[in-house]
C-alpha cells in the first residue's frame, strides 16, 4: 500500500531536522549599514520556498503552537489558546492574520508576501477582523473580544485614529515582522515594494506602506527577542528556507532605520549621546524594576518583565549631565547570583558607564554624559572597589581591589594615588593593567614587603603610592576620576588605619568617593589571611584546629552494597560532582566550596538505581567546630526520606561555626535513616570539603544551574534530538545524557560558537524512556529532561 502523509506531518518532520542559521549565512552583510545593509539582507533572504494560502493553516499549527498545549495555537494579539483543529469554524474559530496587512500593497493571499509565515500569525477570527489593516501605534482602548468561541479581554488596544496596539508581550515581535517584510519585498520579480512610514493611512489606502516607523523602532528596543521568537524563526527556516535577520541580529534595525528609543525621536539620528541599556533578567523577572533620573526627573524606567534569563536592550538619546540609575528587586536578592545570572550594563561609544547585578533590594549607580553635571564617576563601571588595605609591620603594605560585578573589567583604565599625611595634592599615579574577571581580586604589594605578603601579589611595585602610612588616604581612579577611597581626602595627619588591616564589608555594593568607617572591618596587624580572596565582613574566632588545615580522625561510614543504588550526582555551591558507583564510599574531599556563617546554601542529590527503584534516606553533616567528628549538637544539617528521585534542599551554616576548612558528609541509605558513623547494608556515602568563612563574607558566587526545556526539540524525540542552548562561555562543554537509573547513555564534548551550543544527538538506540541531560563547562551548568519514544 502506498503511504501518504499530511502536510502537517511533513512539516513536523522537516522542522525537527533544521535549526539556526548556517555558518556564514550573513557574511555578505558584514560591515554594512543603511540601504547597503538592507539590500544585502534582501539578497540573503529572498527566493524562499513558497506555500499556498491553504497550506498556511498547517504551517501555523507548527510555528504558532501553544507551548503549554500542543493541540492548540496561540493568538498573536488576543493571546487566546485556540483548538488548532477548529480552523475557521464558521467564523467562531481562528484565522490567518497578516501582520503586514495584505491590503497595504494589495498583495492579498498570493504566494509570496501573502503566504510568508514570517509575518502571518494565528489569531481568533473576530480579533483578526478588529485589527483589520490598522497601523501600529501606542494608545487606544483595550480591545475586548465579544464573539466566537474565544472571547473576552485581550492585551491589545484599538485607537480611534485607526491604529492598533498589539500588547506588551508581542510588540517587539510585531516590529521585527514588519521590518522583515520591508526588507524581503523590494519590488523584484513582480513582488510589491514594501516600505515603512510615519503616516497613518486610511482603511481604503492600498499603497505599500506600513507604520508607524518611530513606534515600531521603539517597540523593537523595549521588547527584545525572546527564546520563543528564536524558536519560531528556526521553525520557519526549516521549511521556508529563509530567516528573519532582525531576530538573529537585532542590531541590524538601528543600522538601517536608526534608533527609536528614549527621547531621541522616532527613527532619526541622536543629536546628543546615544546610550544602550542592557538588562539580563534572572529566574524571576517580574521582581525587577528600574528608573533612570536626571535632576530628580525620571528619564526612563522599566518593570513588568516576564521573560526569565533574557537580555532586554533599550537605546536612549541622553543630553549631557549626571544620571542616577536605580534598580530594585522585590524579593531582596538582586538579579545575580542566587537565582540566575542576571546583570545590567549602561554603555556608550566611550565604553561602560555603569554595570552590576549583585545587590540586595536596591542599588543606585551614577554616571555622567558629556562634560556637564559633575560628579558621578565619569563613566565608572561601578563594580571595582578597594577591598582590603594592609598597613602592617615594617614594609608590609598591600592594596587589594575587587571586581564585584558580573563582567570582566579592563584595568588599564584604573590607577591608584596617595595623598601624603592627609594634605596636599594626589601623588603621581600607579597605573594598573590586565583584565580583572568578574568576582575576582587583584593584589598590589610593596616590593619590600615580607615573603608571606609578596606570595599573594598580582603586582609588586616600588611605587611611592605603596609607601603609605596610617594617615595617607589611597584613592582608586577610573579614567582619572576618583571612584573609591580608603581614608579621608584632606582629612589631616591623624591616623585612621595605622598598624592594622582593613577589610571591606560584604554589604558594600559599589565604590564610593567618600570614606566611611562603617564599610570596613579592622583586623590585627599583619593579618594577611584573606588577602587574595574575595571576602569581606568581620573576621571571627576559630574553633578546634588551625583554619587552613583539614581536621583528621573522622569515623568511617559506607554502604556495604552499592550495586542496587548509589549517589549519581551531588552539587552544592562550587561542588558539582557526577560520580558512578564508588563501592559504597567516595572520598571527594579534593572538591570544595566556601560557605559563610549565617548563610543558607541549596544542594541537589540524584540517586542512581541500576535495577529497580527503592526508598532512600539522605542526611548531610558538617563538622562545624572542626574537631574531627560529626557528633556535636547541630552538625546534622539536613535529613529527608524516603526519596526515589532527585532531591533538593538547603543547609544553613550557624554563626557559631568555626572558620576554616572542614568535612561535609553526605549519606544515602536504603530503607532507613543513616547515622554519621555506620556501615549499612545498601547505599553510599560521600565526603566533601567545605571552607567556612566569616559572617557576612563576600563569596564568589557559582553560576546557578539553569533548567532548559525549549532548547531541546523535538521532545519527545524518536531518532534524534536537537540541542540549541544559549551560553556565556566560549570553553568546551560536556554533554551527558543518563537514564533514571543513572546509566550514562551518551557523552560528548562540544565547543559553542557565537554564544550558542548547537548540535544534534542521535537517540534511536537509547530506548523508549525518560532521560536527564546535563551540559557543563566554563562555570555554567544546564540541566534538562528528555523523553525518547
Amino acid at each position: 500500500m502506498k503511504k501518504t502523509y499530511s502536510l502537517l506531518l511533513l512539516l513536523l518532520i522537516v522542522f525537527t531536522a533544521g535549526a539556526q542559521a548556517p555558518a556564514g549565512y550573513y557574511n555578505s552583510a558584514n560591515g554594512l549599514s543603511g540601504e547597503a545593509l538592507k539590500s544585502a539582507l534582501n539578497d540573503i533572504i529572498d527566493g524562499h520556498t513558497e506555500y499556498s494560502y491553504a497550506n498556511v493553516w498547517d504551517l501555523l499549527k507548527v510555528t504558532d503552537v501553544d507551548p503549554n498545549n500542543p493541540n492548540n495555537v496561540m493568538g498573536i494579539y488576543s493571546r487566546f489558546s485556540m483548538d488548532a483543529a477548529a480552523e475557521y469554524a464558521g467564523g467562531a474559530g481562528w484565522n490567518r492574520e497578516h501582520v503586514w496587512a495584505k491590503s497595504r500593497g494589495d498583495f492579498g493571499t498570493t504566494m509570496g508576501p501573502g503566504t510568508d509565515i514570517h509575518h502571518i500569525r494565528a489569531e481568533d477570527v473576530s480579533t483578526n477582523s478588529a485589527r483589520n489593516n490598522r497601523a501600529f501605534d501606542e494608545g487606544g482602548t483595550q480591545y475586548i473580544d465579544g464573539s466566537g468561541n474565544y472571547s473576552g479581554p485581550t492585551p491589545a488596544k484599538s485607537g480611534t485614529d485607526y491604529t492598533w496596539y498589539p500588547g506588551d508581550e508581542v510588540k517587539g515581535d510585531v516590529a521585527r515582522m514588519i521590518f522583515y517584510m520591508a526588507t524581503r519585498y523590494e519590488g523584484e520579480n513582480g513582488e510589491p515594494d514594501l516600505e515603512l512610514t510615519e503616516e497613518i493611512l486610511s482603511n481604503t489606502d492600498k499603497t505599500p506602506f506600513h507604520g508607524k516607523l518611530s513606534v515600531l523602532l521603539l517597540w523593537h528596543e523595549q521588547d527584545p527577542v525572546t527564546t520563543l521568537e528564536m524558536d519560531r524563526n528556526d521553525a520557519i527556516f526549516s521549511y521556508q528556507g529563509n530567516r528573519n535577520p532582525f531576530i538573529d541580529h537585532p542590531e541590524y534595525v538601528a543600522s538601517i532605520w536608526g534608533s527609536g528609543g528614549g527621547g531621541g525621536g522616532g527613527g532619526g539620528s541622536c543629536a546628543d549621546t546615544e546610550v544602550t541599556f542592557t538588562l539580563v533578567t534572572d529566574n524571576y523577572p517580574a521582581e525587577t524594576s528600574w528608573t533612570l533620573t536626571k535632576d530628580g526627573s525620571t528619564v526612563a524606567s522599566g518593570s513588568g518583565y516576564t521573560a526569565a534569563n533574557t537580555a532586554h536592550v533599550e537605546s536612549l538619546c541622553l543630553a549631557d549631565g549626571t544620571y542616577d540609575f536605580t534598580i530594585n528587586d522585590q524579593y531582596g536578592d538582586g538579579i545575580c547570583c542566587s537565582y540566575g545570572s542576571g546583570s545590567y550594563e549602561w554603555t556608550s561609544s566611550a565604553g561602560t558607564l555603569a554595570s552590576g547585578g549583585q545587590f540586595t533590594s536596591s542599588e543606585t549607580k551614577s554616571f555622567t554624559i558629556g562634560g556637564g553635571g559633575g560628579g558621578g564617576g565619569g563613566g565608572s563601571t561601578g563594580t571595582v572597589i578597594i577591598s582590603e588595605y594592609v598597613e602592617g609591620s615594617s614594609n608590609n603594605k598591600a592594596i587589594e581591589i575587587a571586581n564585584i560585578g558580573s563582567t570582566s573589567v579592563d584595568l588599564s583604565a584604573y590607577t591608584l594615588k596617595k595623598q601624603t599625611n592627609g594634605a596636599g595634592s594626589w601623588s603621581s599615579p600607579l597605573s594598573l593593567s590586565g583584565t580583572l574577571p568578574a568576582q575576582s581580586v587583584y593584589v598590589i604589594v610593596y616590593s619590600s614587603a615580607g615573603s608571606t605578603l609578596l606570595a599573594k601579589a598580582d603586582l609588586t611595585t616600588s611605587s611611592s603610592v605603596m609607601t603609605f602610612n596610617g594617615n595617607d588616604p589611597v584613592g582608586l581612579f577610573e579614567n582619572d576620576v576618583l571612584t573609591d577611597i580608603v581614608g579621608t581626602f584632606s582629612g589631616g595627619s591623624g591616623n585612621f588605619a595605622q598598624n592594622v588591616t582593613l577589610q571591606r564589608k560584604a554589604t558594600v555594593a559599589g565604590p564610593s568617593s567618600t570614606y566611611s568607617t562603617a564599610e570596613w572591618t579592622t583586623l590585627a596587624q599583619d593579618d594577611f589571611d584573606n588577602v587574595g580572596l574575595l571576602t569581606g565582613g568581620s573576621s571571627g574566632g576559630g574553633g578546634g584546629g588551625t583554619g587552613g588545615t583539614m581536621p583528621t580522625g573522622y569515623c568511617s561510614s559506607q554502604g556495604n552494597n552499592s550495586s542496587y543504588e548509589y549517589i549519581s550526582s551531588f552539587s552544592l555551591g562550587a561542588i558539582s560532582n557526577s560520580s558512578g558507583n564508588d563501592g559504597g564510599y567516595g572520598n571527594y574531599t579534593s572538591l570544595s566550596t566556601t560557605v559563610a556563617k549565617g548563610q543558607s546554601y541549596s544542594f541537589s542529590l540524584t540517586p542512581a538505581f541500576p535495577s529497580g527503584v527503592y526508598d532512600e534516606y539522605v542526611k548531610i553533616w558538617v563538622d562545624l567546630n572542626r574537631d574531627g567528628d560529626f557528633a556535636d549538637a547541630g552538625e546534622e544539617l539536613f535529613s529527608t526520606g524516603p526519596i526515589q528521585s532527585t532531591t533538593t534542599g538547603s543547609i544553613t551554616i550557624p554563626t557559631s561555626a568555626s572558620e576554616g576548612i572542614t568535612t561535609m558528609r553526605v549519606s544515602m541509605k536504603y530503607n532507613g535513616a543513616p547515622t554519621s558513623c555506620e556501615a549499612f547494608s545498601y547505599g553510599e556515602v560521600e565526603d566533601y570539603a567545605v571552607t567556612i568563612a566569616a559572617s557576612g563574607s563576600r563569596i564568589a558566587e557559582v553560576q546557578e544551574t539553569t533548567t532548559f526545556t525549549t532548547e531541546l526539540y523535538p521532545n519527545p524525540a524518536a531518532d534524534f534530538v536537537n540541542l540549541h542552548l544559549k551560553v556565556k562561555t566560549e570553553d568546551y562543554l560536556q554533554i551527558q545524557i543518563s537514564d533514571l537509573n543513572g546509566r550514562i547513555v551518551f557523552t560528548d564534548t562540544r565547543k559553542p560558537a557565537n554564544g550558542f551550543l548547537t548540535t544534534q544527538i542521535k537517540t534511536g538506540t537509547f530506548g523508549s524512556r525518560f532521560y536527564f541531560i546535563t551540559v557543563t563547562g566554563g562555570g555554567e551548568t544546564f540541566k534538562g529532561k528528555l523523553i525518547v519514544e
